[in-house]
């Protein structure tokens, strides 16, 4: 049997413990401030623009086998932006303190940029294993998953870049 699979243009989640499933997303899944501190839930997505994060708390986003076309872009700060599965993200864009976190993780994730001076107090921890990292501010990044390159530039002066116990990284 084929299933049917709605397809739908831009969505704004705004209720914590929304969860999206078997669902293809035109636009842009915006997830709203209006969530505030709470979860959401994407299981078996397809978001063919970008998914913006202007809610969440530390329990927050998960994305559970889901493809993104554009980017992620992380807004709001103390967010946790839990992968699993066959999760694809190529572009992940950070601009506040957050934890990008993994778990029977499959997929692949891109360019994670941090952009933004976050301050060195502020960090932004990073599980899930990525081919790039970009740090492009002045903020403390633990990095506790496989990378295969970190770039700093010279806007990220004073930055800090842990590499965790078990990690690898090279640097440019």
């Amino acid at each position: 049997t084929v299933q049917e699979v709605p397809v739908v243009e831009d969505v704004t989640v705004t209720e914590d413990d929304t969860v999206i499933e078997n669902e293809v997303i035109k636009g842009n899944l915006i997830i709203d401030e209006a969530v505030g501190e709470g979860e959401v839930y994407l299981n078996d997505v397809v978001v063919e623009g970008d998914i913006i994060v202007n809610g969440g708390g530390d329990d927050s986003i998960y994305l559970k086998n889901v493809e993104v076309k554009g980017k992620v872009n992380v807004q709001k700060k103390g967010v946790r932006l839990h992968m699993s599965g066959e999760t694809k993200v190529p572009r992940l864009e950070v601009k506040e303190m957050a934890s990008i976190t993994s778990e029977n993780f499959k997929g692949k994730v891109g360019t994670i940029t941090i952009n933004g001076d976050l301050g060195t107090g502020a960090k932004v921890v990073i599980q899930v294993a990525a081919n790039t990292v970009v740090v492009d501010g002045k903020v403390n990044v633990s990095i506790e998953a496989d990378v295969k390159t970190v770039e700093i530039s010279k806007d990220a002066e004073g930055a800090k870049v842990e590499i965790g116990k078990g990690a690898t990284a090279s640097a440019y």
